[in-house]
């Protein structure tokens, strides 16, 4: 039976895993760039590198998510300037998702 969420790696690749995570994170806590220790180091494991950006992305989305909230809850943001720039923002987003699809 093959399901979303079933691990087919053995327990000492999960764990390598995590490692790597834990070092990258300490690491891009303190230089703010985690995905250069992340990116090559999981290519290098033999994930594919389509699923490695991937999941580094749904990371920043998490990560940058709760900046986004903490900065808003904070009272800083100036939204007569910000308000402009979010459609903007969704249209690039769009245009970048889709580009290597149109040039394929």
């Amino acid at each position: 039976m093959t399901g979303i969420f079933q691990i087919d790696e053995p327990i000492i690749k999960l764990l390598e895993y995590f490692l790597i995570g834990l070092v990258a994170s300490f690491y891009g806590s303190i230089t703010g760039v985690p995905f250069m220790l992340s990116i090559p180091a999981l290519i290098f494991m033999g994930i594919p590198a389509e699923t490695v950006f991937v999941t580094n992305k749904l990371g920043d989305l998490g990560r940058f998510s709760l900046s986004t909230f903490r900065f808003v809850k904070s009272g800083k943001a100036i939204w007569k300037y910000a308000v402009p720039f979010i459609p903007l923002a969704i249209t690039g987003g769009l245009l970048g998702a889709k580009l290597p699809t149109i040039y394929k």
